[in-house]
């Protein structure tokens, strides 16, 4: 599989997408990355993980 990185602002939109409600699977999806991948993107942004299920 071949890496697919983002550039600052579509992390940006990442977790904006994310903090309005999006779920990982579906951002893993609609950005072409692994859902580890968004877990260390919104990590790395000292995002607050909701908890699981919770939309």
């Amino acid at each position: 599989m071949a890496q697919t990185f983002l550039t600052p602002s579509e992390v940006d939109h990442l977790v904006a997408d994310y903090e309005a409600g999006c779920g990982i699977q579906d951002l893993a999806e609609k950005y072409g990355i692994h859902r580890a991948t968004v877990f260390a993107h919104l990590q790395r942004r000292e995002v607050p993980r909701r908890p699981s299920g919770a939309r």
